[in-house]
């Protein structure tokens, strides 16, 4: 769980949310505790959370061998960072 710089948002893998056997991060608005973007898929475990200094994007560390940033508020990746091997 992570919460974002400004206290906007918190962020938690969830597996199984929609589909069993999905990973996925879920962010929600800690004023009104409902879902914001997202879910942000992932086929594998998710290592790591990490909110930019703005809060508006969300960096994410998993076994699917990259790192993923995603915008929030739109609930899409902007950009993948693929690596060998899990990033952590």
């Amino acid at each position: 769980i992570q919460f974002s710089g400004d206290g906007r948002w918190i962020a938690g893998s969830i597996y199984g949310l929609h589909e069993s056997g999905i990973w996925r991060v879920q962010v929600w608005s800690v004023d009104s505790g409902g879902p914001v973007g997202g879910p942000f898929p992932h086929q594998n475990r998710i290592y790591g959370l990490a909110f930019s200094p703005d809060s508006e994007r969300l960096a994410t560390a998993t076994a699917d061998n990259a790192a993923v940033v995603w915008d929030v508020v739109r609930g899409e990746e902007v950009l993948r960072l693929p690596h060998s091997s899990g990033v952590y």
